[in-house]
């Protein structure tokens, strides 16, 4: 895995080199064996590599015969298949990395390229024949990839940090309020957007074009997810059904043990990671070693089931306790993800990667599986809300608004009594609300009695609601549990899930890979009928009745369980000193359970102070005055 960047001017503007080296410097930790970087008359790439295939001959930036450079992250896991068709049309290779293969296969197909690849992976290549700089990204946006595109000039990098570097930026980098009510709202911020104004993500499944000639930016979809929803569904014998799973499912797991590196992963006491461990293990990959984060807290610590399963496959597990994280660490996290992000599995997600790191720099993981089957208990809130908004509306009304009166909170992880709280908190909502609604931290009337008019007048009523229902319209005419996987792999996976993947494992300098994401697993699971991705008795039926006889009982008959991390041990958190922010916003620990919000606004308080002093300094840079 690997660190990218760089930038094209298409103006006479020229842009001080010294800017180059310290985009690279940020990025080291996404790539610390290597750095590289080339230059032309308009254009600059960089690259920090972490070696894993063709250790010696891989270095990057690569140039071929016709001058076109390119620079990659992520892995091509069938690049070897596009090696050989290649080879057949008598393409000369002189490394055996995946990024050689990248770049021959653009110069073979152009554009188009991107519909040979599988894999995560994001990659500029600047074409001096076309007068183009070309970029792509992976089909779920696993590998990050922004931009920043003003005046003639075009920036990218694989993390914002990157593209701060550059005084150009600095001058005029704003926050965007949408993407400040999308982080209040739901803990991320949902793509393109980013919390500045002026930088852009890449779209997954996406490539882009800079024309330099014309001065101009393109973007188009390569892979359109949702119609693969649309394919006739599968009708085939159940047992056919689940041997064409353990066949494609056996076949991504082992594309994904391909390293000149050794490979571990991740296990928990559920399904998903027993599911790719046994898989693993069917490979006789006698290196393997997973690893696991416990927690002193019961209802957190997944350890002694993961030692079970472990032990029942013959695999050896490491398990490490769960620390909680220091006002420093806090923060360094908050730089590593750039914006406002406050998901608090990411913190045992880090400890998780520091660990593995210790042993190697590829890890395997489930990741991805409960976005692809049907795995959240969000998805059978879905199924009982169908039914219960049935009831009168002010029964409903009724309901919500005595919740804190009769449950109180327990703090345990993701508890039935915050279920419960937040299932009836969707009075009166439509079905496609409702499934907004199940991960909402803040309403938003409680965020309009945050932030200041104007803030709110210059966002014109938007919500991030706004996002998913748009999401949902695009996929209608399919049943409702695929409208809604749909719309969670175009927003919370992609936004959440798998940004804390990244930079939780780059900040350790390591490389995850999750089979369930592979495209033809995805593209199988879309395919399915939905009682085969859940009943009225489990979730991700196909998995479990596929993979019964390969796991331990007790990840067959697991329940979702998250990995989520308990409250943290913190005094009042409040609103940041902005002129964004009006009100002073008060915590009821006693009435609800605060631990999303108390860690939402923890977040923001240090990403403003952050912001704050990248302003006043031009250093993005981890601060540490709101914690």
């Amino acid at each position: 895995m690997c660190g990218i960047c760089g930038w094209v001017t298409l103006t006479d503007h020229v842009v001080d080199p010294s800017i180059l080296t310290r985009m690279i410097t940020v990025l080291g930790h996404r790539g610390p064996d290597a750095t590289g970087e080339w230059w032309s008359e308009n254009c600059a790439l960089g690259h920090t590599r972490l070696s894993i295939l063709d250790i010696d001959g891989g270095s990057q930036p690569m140039v071929d015969e016709t001058g076109a450079a390119i620079v990659f992250n992520g892995e091509i896991y069938n690049y070897r298949d596009i090696k050989a068709q290649l080879k057949s049309k008598g393409v000369v290779f002189r490394t055996r990395s995946d990024t050689e293969v990248v770049l021959k296969a653009y110069r073979e197909w152009g554009d188009s390229c991107v519909n040979h690849l599988e894999g995560m992976f994001a990659f500029a290549i600047m074409d001096p024949i076309r007068k183009q700089l070309y970029l792509a990204r992976d089909h779920f946006g696993k590998k990050p990839l922004y931009f920043f595109f003003q005046d003639g000039i075009f920036i990218f990098g694989s993390e914002i940090k990157a593209i701060l570097q550059s005084p150009v930026v600095h001058d005029v980098v704003e926050i965007d309020d949408r993407a400040l009510v999308d982080y209040m709202s739901i803990g991320y911020i949902l793509t393109p957007k980013t919390i500045f104004q002026q930088i852009k993500q890449l779209q997954p499944a996406s490539y882009a074009i800079i024309d330099c000639l014309q001065k101009t930016f393109t973007e188009k979809k390569y892979w359109k997810y949702e119609e693969s929803f649309r394919q006739k569904k599968t009708d085939v014998q159940q047992s056919e059904l689940e041997e064409e799973f353990r066949t494609i499912f056996a076949s991504a797991v082992e594309r994904r043990l391909h390293a000149d590196v050794p490979v571990g992963g991740y296990l928990s006491s559920g399904l998903d990671s027993a599911s790719v461990v046994a898989t693993v293990r069917d490979f006789n990959k006698s290196s393997f070693r997973a690893f696991n984060i416990g927690f002193e807290q019961d209802s957190f610590d997944e350890s002694a089931g993961a030692k079970e399963i472990a032990s029942a496959l013959g695999v050896d597990l490491e398990v490490q306790m769960f620390e909680e994280l220091g006002c420093e660490d806090l923060s360094r996290l908050v730089w590593h993800f750039d914006q406002p992000f406050s998901d608090n599995s990411a913190y045992p997600t880090y400890q998780l990667n520091r660990l593995a790191g210790m042993f190697g720099k590829v890890m395997i993981s489930g990741d991805g599986a409960d976005e692809i089957f049907a795995g959240y208990p969000t998805y059978r809130a879905d199924q009982i809300y169908s039914l219960y908004r049935k009831l009168p509306l002010v029964v409903q009304q009724g309901f919500s608004r005595n919740a804190d009166k009769w449950i109180r909170p327990t703090y345990r992880k993701v508890s039935s009594d915050y279920k419960i709280k937040q299932f009836l908190g969707a009075a009166g909502l439509t079905r496609e609300e409702a499934h907004y609604w199940w991960r909402v931290v803040f309403p938003k009337s409680t965020i309009n009695n945050m932030l200041d008019p104007e803030v709110l007048r210059g966002i014109d009523e938007y919500s991030p609601s706004d996002v998913f229902l748009e999401y949902f319209k695009a996929v209608d005419d399919l049943p409702f549990l695929d409208r809604a996987l749909y719309v969670d792999t175009q927003t919370w996976l992609h936004d959440d899930i798998l940004v804390k993947v990244d930079r939780m494992s780059m900040a350790n300098s390591v490389e995850v890979r999750c089979p369930f994401l592979d495209r033809h697993v995805a593209e199988f699971a879309a395919q399915l009928p939905v009682s085969q991705k859940m009943n009225l008795w489990k979730n991700k039926t196909i998995v479990r009745n596929s993979m019964r006889e390969s796991i331990p009982p007790s990840a067959y008959q697991s329940r979702k369980q998250g990995f989520n991390a308990p409250l943290l041990s913190r005094a009042e958190v409040n609103l940041p000193k902005d002129p964004r922010f009006v009100r002073e916003y008060w915590f009821h620990p006693g009435k609800e359970d605060v631990t999303f919000k108390q860690n939402n606004l923890l977040v923001l308080n240090l990403w403003f102070d952050m912001f704050s002093n990248y302003k006043n300094t031009g250093c993005w840079e981890p601060t540490s005055y709101g914690c």
